[in-house]
């Protein structure tokens, strides 16, 4: 089997140790505060992370970039002599960086001539990206080339479901994720919008819940609903510094499916930035 190499970027959230072993490649992001520029690799420290969401709290403005086409072909390009590049990238639906990098690869097709760089549009993000990662290296580890890995993921991330509480939506409408006129759901009156992921990778307000523990119930019951019990994949459950209502809601996930493999995290700032401070994510692997 030709060697080939994973490479994923910081909207999603995978298990450290395979960041760490590096069998999964990640391409830092960048967000500003004021004139400050940070760099966010998935390796920062839970303190580094909370102050993120700390300083959103006090109120400060946090902004985001794309990561430009100059940096995707100057991290692919050393990779790509060495062997095929996966590319796993945030949904089409709310990122530029499949399309980015889909025309990267067809630029490549007349510089390689024996490697190929495949771009796949995760159609989801944080831990929704960390199950596919964690499938990617499993296939590649079963012996998949990088043309079965890729249809393989094409084919299962249909099945990966992301629903999530945010404390409000002025955070998404500011990104531009949702429209003015849905941001104005739950600024009163303490409701919990929940939002989902749909099948074309964008986002949309499902449900509306009064209060935290309204929203735990309703999501931990979705999840009942929706859970395919005899998978491997992992249930990520990641959060922007609300570590309280993650645990509450994987408790409760424990409690209908004590088998399940629940992996909880700070949600990535590069995503938190969007959600706001004290959102609750959970991604998993649907019944067929």
């Amino acid at each position: 089997m030709k060697d080939y190499t994973i490479f994923t970027e910081t909207t999603g959230d995978l298990d450290a140790a395979y960041i760490n072993s590096g069998a999964v490649r990640m391409i830092p992001m960048s967000m500003t505060v004021g004139d400050d520029e940070r760099f966010f690799a998935e390796t920062e420290s839970d303190d580094e992370i909370k102050s993120v969401y700390a300083e959103m709290r006090s109120g400060k403005t946090l902004k985001t970039s794309r990561i430009s086409p100059f940096v995707y072909e100057t991290t692919f390009r050393p990779a790509m002599a060495e062997g095929d590049v996966i590319y796993l990238s945030f949904s089409s639906g709310m990122s530029p960086a499949f399309a980015s990098t889909t025309e990267l690869s067809e630029q490549f097709k007349n510089e390689f001539r024996d490697t190929v760089l495949y771009s796949v549009d995760s159609l989801s993000g944080t831990g929704g990206m960390g199950i596919m990662l964690e499938r990617m290296i499993a296939n590649k580890e079963k012996g998949m080339s990088a043309e079965e890995n890729v249809l393989d993921i094409e084919a299962f991330r249909k099945r990966v479901h992301m629903m999530a509480f945010v404390e409000d939506l002025t955070h998404l409408k500011r990104g531009g994720r949702i429209s003015a006129t849905s941001a104005a759901i739950g600024s009163f009156l303490n409701i919990k919008p929940i939002i989902q992921i749909t099948g074309e990778g964008k986002l949309e307000v499902f449900y509306k819940c009064m209060g935290e523990m309204k929203a735990v119930q309703f999501i931990a019951g979705k999840f009942r609903e929706r859970f395919e019990p005899d998978t491997s994949s992992p249930v990520y459950i990641t959060h922007a510094d609300n570590e309280r209502t993650a645990e509450l809601l994987a408790s409760r996930i424990r409690a209908a499916f004590p088998s399940a493999n629940i992996k909880t995290m700070l949600l990535s700032p590069i995503i938190g930035v969007h959600l706001g401070p004290g959102s609750v994510v959970i991604s998993y692997e649907m019944k067929q």
